[in-house]
């Protein structure tokens, strides 16, 4: 996999999980990502409380992101 997206819990516990992009034609994405904005969707399921922190940093390259980062219920 060349994407992960690492998820540590409250006792440090890292989980690292691979993520399959996907084009909007439904199948994996194959090409450069370059220039390219990503949606993450996550769902967890647990019965404890979720918190989420997210930092947001402006491209270091050519490009524009117009994306939000926001915690649903």
């Amino acid at each position: 996999e060349e994407y992960f997206l690492e998820i540590t819990t409250t006792d440090n516990v890292v989980n690292r999980i691979a993520v399959d992009l996907i084009g909007k034609d439904n199948n994996k994405f194959v090409g450069s990502t370059a220039g390219r904005s990503f949606t993450v969707s996550i769902n967890f399921k647990s019965t404890e409380q979720i918190a989420v922190d997210a930092v947001v940093e402006d491209w270091d390259e050519q490009g524009e992101w117009k994306g939000e980062v926001a915690v649903g219920d």
